[in-house]
Order: C-alpha cells, then structure tokens, then sequence
C-alpha cells in the first residue's frame, strides 16, 4: 500500500481499513460492557482533518496564512495544545520553512503531524454504543456547553447507521450523518467490523499514548510530577463544574 499511487493508495485503503480510514490495533477491546466497547485505531486521513482545520481557521482572511504571534498561539488554543507565548513562537519558527513570518496550510500539516501525532499516524479511539441516547449524550455535552479543548477529549467525527433527518440539528454541527453516511457505516459495520454489529452509533476521538493508571504503574512518578499530574486533573474537573457538569 505504502508504494502504490495516490489513486490507487486511495482505492486501497477505502477496501481494507474500516470506513476508508482507520487501521484497528490488535488486540482485545479497551473495555467492553453490553452497551459500548472502545477499541484504538490509526487514523490514516488525519491530515485531510488538519487541513480542513487550516482552511477554517484561516477562512475570511486576506491571506490564507497564520501568522507568527497571538494568532498563532489563540489557534493553538483552540486545538487544545496549551503553548505560551514563547513555546508558540518557538514552534512556529521550527515550521516557518522560509522564515518569513507566515505558515502556509503544507507547513501547517507538517506541524500538526509533528506536534500533536509525533510524526506517526494519529492514534485515536473509537467508542462504539448500541443506545442512541448515549451517543447523543457523548456528542451534546460537549455542544451544549463552552468547554475548552485543554480540558476534555473532543469529538473528532461522529458515525451511526441511522441517518440525521434535521440536517441542520445543532447536535450535529459540522458533522452531518446523511444517508450516504449512514450507509456507509452499516457496511462497515457488517464487511469490516462484525464483532461490532449490534453497536450501531460510534464518536471517534484522540488517543492518549498511556493513562494514570499505566504512569503510575510502569513509571513510579515522583512526588512532585504526581502534585503536577494532579493539579493538571483538579483544573479540569474545576473546568467541567463551572459549566455545571
């Protein structure tokens, strides 16, 4: 597949991984229970997300750039990746291949690919849910309130295998389940995932490389980085209980 054309790539791809772009890990489930099972996966397409994202944070503008400064640093924000001021112009720097002061949309991929995937494909994790109401659930939190990227694991994409009547239902936003859609994933649910079948509404989301619990374990992490760790947890809990969460 790596060695194929773009075309062909791409016809490939769209038989073998589930929904034309994700690869499953081996492995058993991260956890499963009668109602939902949630299973890691790569992302193959990420930079297709990443320049959509460019292109939105960028639409209205003169010129289809970011520059160096605040504006780099809000859109950081807004992808959740917490930089200062310094730590932002330092990244921007790396990427701003000829130095004049602006991130086109190919530098902006290649910083997202380095700073939030490490250069690897995106890991996410696919939460599966027989109940619509659950899935509901998962998609109007995080709708509803104003909660910030830095403290909650957003919503990347949305699948069910019922479509949205209401194309313009704000539970959905920018990510509409038409019929096309919808379709789609009945099929994959049936050619590609079978085990999964009876859970026919699915939210895809960014993977954590580890958990506290796999910290805590295998890295014995001292006083001072659990006090961090910890502080890190409270801001975020505080976060969701002032939006009376």
């Amino acid at each position: 597949v790596d060695i194929a054309m773009n075309k062909t790539k791409a016809a490939i791809e769209d038989k073998l991984l589930f929904m034309g772009r994700y690869k499953f890990h081996a492995g058993p489930p991260i956890h499963k229970s009668a109602t939902s099972v949630v299973i890691l996966a790569d992302d193959i397409k990420a930079i297709d997300d990443y320049r959509k994202t460019f292109q939105k944070i960028t639409e209205g503008l003169k010129d289809a750039v970011l520059y160096k400064g605040e504006q780099f640093l809000k859109s950081m924000n807004d992808l959740g990746i917490g930089f200062d001021q310094v730590i932002a112009d330092d990244k921007f720097d790396q990427f701003d291949v000829n130095g004049d002061g602006k991130m086109d949309e190919d530098e902006f991929c290649k910083f997202c690919r380095s700073s939030l995937d490490r250069d690897m494909e995106r890991r996410v994790v696919i939460k599966f849910m027989v109940e619509r109401e659950q899935w509901e659930r998962e998609i109007k939190s995080r709708n509803e309130y104003k909660l910030e990227s830095k403290y909650i694991v957003d919503v990347l994409r949305i699948y069910s295998t019922e479509p949205e009547e209401d194309q313009k239902n704000p539970l959905m936003q920018d990510m509409p389940i038409t019929k096309e859609m919808a379709d789609k994933f009945s099929s994959a649910l049936i050619n590609e995932a079978s085990e999964f079948k009876d859970y026919k509404n699915a939210v895809v989301m960014l993977g954590a490389d580890r958990n506290l619990d796999t910290i805590f374990r295998s890295e014995r992490p001292l006083l001072h980085t659990i006090r961090a760790l910890m502080s890190d947890v409270g801001d975020a809990l505080r976060h969701l209980h002032e939006n009376n969460l």
